[in-house]
């Protein structure tokens, strides 16, 4: 893709989808620590990537100042908090819509 680079890795929702339940992703158990810079979010989820670590967070929602999200069919090439992602939920897409908002100028 387009200003993508260097390694990628894949995560898929993999939990039973009638569940409603997000999957987590603890990044350094996959020898991902602090190295995400850019993403992609496929059409039927949408995620919510922290600069916390997994075990500071737990299953409560990360600090809104602490994170980036994403929704169907988005993408970032350079991430706000570059290199600094600890985990990433997923979940599955409930509504018809949804919004990714930038705030800086050329994303």
């Amino acid at each position: 893709m387009q200003n993508f680079y260097g390694r990628y890795f894949d995560v898929c929702y993999s939990l039973d989808i009638s569940s409603g339940n997000p999957d987590t992703f603890d990044l350094p158990k996959y020898g991902w620590h602090e190295e995400v810079s850019s993403w992609k979010c496929g059409a039927k989820v949408e995620m919510m990537m922290c600069d916390e670590p997994l075990t500071k967070v737990g299953k409560n929602s990360c600090p809104v100042d602490k994170s980036e999200s994403g929704g169907r069919n988005s993408s970032n090439a350079k991430t706000h908090f570059d290199n600094k992602i600890d985990f990433i939920r997923l979940f599955i897409a409930k509504g018809k819509f949804s919004a990714t908002i930038y705030e800086e100028k050329a994303c």
